[in-house]
């Protein structure tokens, strides 16, 4: 398993460990309700067994490989950073993980849907970073608490890293009001690029380290 220890700017906040993927993953299902990406994914009135199903296979295939931190066991808010050199999940750790109860049962094509938008995204995200760039995989408080400064309490600090660092970060989002949300933290829009045979237009964003170019 990775260790991430020498990430001192986020020592107050709760690493993720494989015994809390439940936790964590019950904080993503409810931030993730309605996300354009999952209604492409899983098509049909969201269910909350099904997102819970889907981020707990999701979370076994990255915990060791991301830097999944929260503000503690059971998190209000949470973040999922894949470090330089991060690489997608395989197919076979997918399905190992449990991805082909989600194909069979709660969403019949969705290996499909996500190998084709895996490539695709994977060569968007090529196009804009490199082996010193992380990747923010995904940054969610719960609905109830949106707005409490939470997210930023969480994402400042890795940000300071970030420059102390000298790397880069990067982004994906499929909804147009998280674009200024992000660029308030420095990340510029790259493109926006339609999705092949789906809905979904993406936003990919990056943010230089502060003072630095690359």
């Amino acid at each position: 398993m990775a260790t991430f220890d020498y990430i001192t700017e986020m020592s107050k906040f709760y690493e993720m460990k494989k015994s809390d993927i439940p936790f964590f993953g019950e904080c993503l299902a409810g931030a993730f309700d309605g996300y354009p990406l999952f209604s492409y994914f899983m098509p049909g009135k969201d269910s909350a067994d099904r997102m819970d199903y889907f981020w707990k296979v999701d979370l076994t295939t990255i915990v060791g490989r991301m830097f999944c931190v929260g503000d503690k066991q059971k998190p209000d808010v949470l973040g999922l950073f894949g470090p330089p050199g991060y690489r997608d999940s395989s197919f076979f750790r997918y399905v190992a993980s449990g991805g082909i109860g989600l194909n069979f049962k709660y969403s019949p094509g969705m290996i499909a849907r996500s190998l084709a938008f895996q490539d695709f995204a994977g060569k968007i995200k090529k196009k804009y970073s490199d082996d010193n760039c992380w990747y923010l995989y995904c940054l969610v408080t719960r609905p109830k608490l949106q707005g409490k400064g939470l997210c930023s309490s969480l994402l400042r600090p890795m940000l300071d890293y970030f420059d102390r660092a000298g790397c880069s970060c990067y982004l994906e989002t499929f909804e147009e009001e998280n674009v200024p949300l992000y660029e308030h933290y420095g990340f510029e829009v790259c493109e926006r690029v339609n999705v092949p045979k789906s809905p979904l237009l993406l936003r990919a964003m990056l943010r230089k380290p502060k003072g630095k170019e690359i």
